[in-house]
């Protein structure tokens, strides 16, 4: 985390700050992520080609 907000030193007044920063951006994407791959086991259908 330190090498993520590493360029910004003054961008953060404490270390919650920068804790809740780093937190947002890997939380956020991750749960993206996840929504991004779950959703086609939903959507596509094993054999049914016109499916996708």
């Amino acid at each position: 985390n330190q090498n993520l907000q590493g360029g910004f030193p003054n961008q953060f007044r404490g270390d919650y700050e920068r804790r809740r920063a780093s937190a947002l951006a890997f939380i956020f994407p991750g749960i993206i992520l996840f929504f991004m791959s779950i959703l086609p086991l939903f959507i596509i259908e094993y054999g049914n080609k016109t499916s996708f």
